[in-house]
């Protein structure tokens, strides 16, 4: 085990200890498991969540990107959400629920974007999308509560896992839900993956190293698996109550995914040292 992953698991175990005014968090899981595919989400359910926006001058937010808080100063995303400077991010908002409304039960906290900085390697042209993934420096530190924690990456390759979980928020346009939404996803191999996806986004194929593909697991109806940026997660094996995110969303369909409409996410496990580099120094 090399010394990026030993300080992986070193900041996964102290986000397992952190102070809550309700208890250690092992004793008040939050996750509610009995769901078929897609459903919203409840209040403190996935404080990993971080909604990753644009604001205009009106106060209107007019691009959304998912994204999981991963310590007090940084949030991973897509780095296809930074790509055009007219609509760049410039926003973070951790610990909510719906964005539609202040009557729900969150605690929103409001933090302005400091710097982006997106893979080296992150390649993107009308064709075609690779090394989509990127970190939000945060100008001020997220506060760790029972509404907003920081969730575990995966040092282990996506493709070891058969079901997923993803939560995020649908896209900014009227008909779609404000809410925080959580769904069910099961792994798709890559070969079926590239037979249905759309070649324009993937000219040079599958990189099976980078990539993974999933789809709803209840295939008899469409869900929506969140913006670019939105995280792939599974139950921690080790730390009760806590999610250890194994992708990030980068390719999926605006009419949402279905069994037939897969949807690509790049995996964590090739930029552990990269993001470690970089987070934790």
């Amino acid at each position: 085990m090399t010394n990026v992953d030993l300080r992986v698991i070193r900041e996964c175990r102290s986000y397992d200890s952190l102070p809550s005014v309700q208890g250690p968090i092992r004793e008040r899981c939050k996750y509610i498991s009995n769901f078929i595919g897609r459903a919203k989400a409840e209040p403190k359910e996935f404080p990993l969540t971080a909604l990753v926006y644009n604001e205009n001058p009106k106060g209107v937010a007019n691009k959304l990107c998912g994204g999981v808080l991963i310590s007090k100063n940084y949030v991973l995303t897509s780095a296809y959400c930074f790509l055009y400077d007219g609509y760049r991010p410039n926003w973070v908002r951790v610990g909510e629920l719906d964005f539609g409304t202040t009557e729900e039960d969150a605690s929103p906290q409001l933090i302005e974007i400091k710097n982006f900085i997106p893979h080296h390697q992150f390649y993107a042209t009308e064709l075609t999308i690779y090394h989509d993934i990127g970190l939000v420096e945060l100008t001020l530190e997220a506060l760790f509560d029972d509404y907003a924690r920081p969730a575990c990456l995966s040092l282990v390759d996506a493709n070891n896992y058969e079901e997923f979980l993803s939560a995020g928020w649908d896209y900014a346009v009227p008909g779609h839900s404000t809410h925080l939404h959580k769904t069910k996803l099961n792994r798709l191999d890559d070969d079926k993956c590239y037979e249905k996806v759309r070649r324009e986004h993937l000219e040079k194929g599958i990189n099976n190293r980078t990539h993974m593909c999933a789809i709803p697991s209840a295939g008899n109806i469409s869900t929506c698996a969140g913006n670019g940026g939105t995280p792939l997660f599974v139950n921690h094996p080790e730390f009760p109550c806590q999610f250890l995110v194994v992708g990030i969303l980068s390719i999926g369909r605006r009419k949402c995914g279905d069994k037939d409409d897969p949807i690509i996410y790049t995996k964590i496990k090739p930029y552990i040292d990269w993001i470690q580099r970089i987070v934790w120094n």
